[in-house]
């Protein structure tokens, strides 16, 4: 694994990681999260792929500059990736937020994509009930509730069988998550808030889309998000059971399996 570091328009300092060679795969971590939620599956998928993992801004080695960031800012981190490494597109899996980032990338900048992965993830705007549990977050992270915040939102990431069998993994994501400055949490809830709907990029997209649901994720419960796995003109879609909002954690081996051959496709097909 290879760490590199770029500037861009908005951010001064880009923090990714490289593994592996072949055609490009982009990994976009979640909230409150960092890149090494992907630990368990880069190493196989670097076999046969060029892995790039990237911090958000704020995050590990990565700088957040204007505390009033957006979702479409962050898009670019993308293509100035890409651009740095000298390749032309990539295919693109998004988790959660980063889902959020990745149609972003799909709408600003298609023709950088050959493929998107939606993992855990959806392209509805935020309700008017999800928007007023945000700003009820923010305002507690901002009182100096940002330690009790990550504690809970990191539990709840996971299902109840997974937490009872792996607390270690949630204590180390967990810590790790603590590390993450209070104001970049609250950007990112702000930007989440205010970010628009992307049915139409699904629909209007030339692109293979995957979507991988977790059957017990409270997060994103899969239900609502089913209808717009219809609206791509070619759709993957996996449904786990027993699992929750991190696949990459809780079923590795099935996630890893699935990219492998939702990534071979992408760069088999014409489009």
């Amino acid at each position: 694994m290879i760490r590199q570091t770029l500037t861009t328009k908005h951010f001064s300092k880009i923090s990714y990681s490289r593994s592996g060679a072949g055609s490009p795969l982009m990994l976009l971590h979640g909230f409150p999260l960092d890149g090494n939620i992907w630990s368990e599956i880069v190493e196989n998928l670097s076999q046969n792929f060029t892995v790039l993992v990237p911090d958000l801004p704020g995050i590990g080695g990565s700088i957040l500059d204007d505390k009033n960031t957006s979702i479409a800012e962050l898009a670019e981190i993308v293509p100035a990736i890409l651009e740095k490494e000298g390749l032309e597109n990539c295919v693109l899996a998004g988790h959660s937020m980063g889902g959020y980032i990745s149609l972003a990338v799909a709408a600003l900048f298609p023709e950088k994509l050959k493929g998107l992965a939606l993992l855990h993830s959806t392209a509805n705007a935020d309700t008017e009930v999800k928007k007023e549990a945000r700003q009820k977050a923010i305002e507690l992270i901002e009182k100096g509730g940002r330690e009790a915040f990550i504690r809970v939102a990191i539990s709840d990431l996971y299902t109840e069988d997974f937490r009872q069998e792996n607390q270690h993994v949630i204590e180390a994501q967990t810590e790790r998550s603590l590390a993450v400055p209070a104001d970049t949490l609250v950007s990112f809830y702000k930007a989440m808030i205010a970010r628009p709907d992307r049915k139409n990029v699904l629909q209007e997209s030339v692109m293979p889309v995957l979507f991988v649901y977790g059957k017990e994720d409270s997060v994103i419960p899969y239900e609502p998000c089913l209808q717009q796995t219809l609206l791509p003109n070619v759709s993957f879609v996996k449904l786990y059971e027993r699992c929750g909002h991190m696949s990459m954690k809780e079923l590795p081996e099935l996630l890893q399996a699935d990219l492998r051959t939702f990534v071979g496709y992408c760069y088999r097909s014409q489009f």
